[in-house]
């Protein structure tokens, strides 16, 4: 039997090095991602205030035949999205002109438009392109 003695060990313990102060360049490169994220934020904020509200009406005249859009709303303009995609979420073009047709596309008198009107009228694909910019704007 030996009569050392064993000594624990220390563990290494490793600094870390003291953290460099930032230069001026990236102070101003700092600033500049900052100022435009900040400029990139507000634009939002104004295309988020220019949407369309509930009820918001607009009237446009499309080969010779005025019709009236009117907006659903936020929310129902989120539902007839969602309702209009498949499950691969690929939106469905009859699925949406329906929506349109329903909620937000009227002759200038009030009446109701559908896939019939449109096949004894003309202007079909400029109606549900301008309705599609109206409502999902």
């Amino acid at each position: 039997m030996s009569t050392e003695k064993k000594t624990p060990t220390k563990k290494a313990t490793t600094r870390k090095p003291p953290a460099k102060k930032a230069s001026a360049t990236t102070k101003r490169n700092t600033k500049e991602v900052m100022t435009h994220l900040q400029t990139k934020n507000q634009n939002k904020e104004l295309e988020r205030l220019k949407m369309a509200k509930r009820g918001e009406q607009k009237e446009i005249k499309i080969e010779g035949i005025e019709y009236l859009f009117q907006h659903p709303g936020l929310l129902e303009s989120i539902r007839m999205r969602d309702r209009s995609k498949n499950d691969a979420g690929t939106m469905i073009e009859e699925v949406i002109y329906r929506e349109l047709m329903e909620h937000v596309v009227f002759t200038k008198e009030g009446g109701k438009v559908d896939f019939d009107f449109f096949e004894e009228n003309p202007g079909f694909t400029d109606v549900m392109g301008e309705a599609m910019t109206f409502t999902f704007r």
